[in-house]
């Protein structure tokens, strides 16, 4: 069975910058600085070095074997046929659980928004905008004439 090369360089950007983008460059960082502080800038350093060595090997191959495939038309060529399943298949566990914490992850973000904004929506419905315009910060000055601005207060 032939694989089919119909993938052009908007699909094959497309699927690499929407991996990197989701979980990799927007939440783990976040989490990986609550946990280690300034010193995950050093990590992510070290973890872009270790990278970059799989990264020569995988354009080597590539270079030497212009097949579809990737990793398992590597290990297949290697290690034979069954090897080279068990690396499909690894591969593919691999990235389910990145695109499901993906999802999870948009699926969170839209929650919120959503809940947000019925928190919105209702309060302005029930309180009217009188009560929200008496909830509104008064930056009035101690004798009672408005101020301009706002006060500075420093901390």
């Amino acid at each position: 069975m032939q694989l089919a090369k119909d993938l052009g360089l908007i699909h094959i950007f497309s699927l690499a910058a929407g991996a990197m983008i989701s979980s990799g460059l927007f939440i783990l960082p976040g989490l990986a600085h609550a946990r280690a502080g300034p010193a995950v800038v050093l990590s992510y350093f070290l973890a872009g070095l270790l990278a970059m060595r799989g990264l020569l090997s995988i354009i080597e191959l590539t270079t030497a074997m212009p097949k579809t495939g990737a990793d398992h038309f590597y290990i297949s060529r290697a290690m034979g046929p069954a090897m080279g399943t068990v690396a499909g298949v690894l591969s593919w566990f691999s990235l389910s659980p990145k695109s499901a914490f993906a999802l999870v992850g948009a699926a969170v973000l839209l929650l919120v928004t959503i809940l947000y904004t019925l928190m919105i929506t209702v309060t302005s419905g029930v309180l009217g905008a009188e009560q929200l315009d008496k909830r509104q910060p008064s930056w009035d000055r101690p004798d009672g004439s408005p101020s301009a601005s706002p006060p500075c207060r420093l901390l």
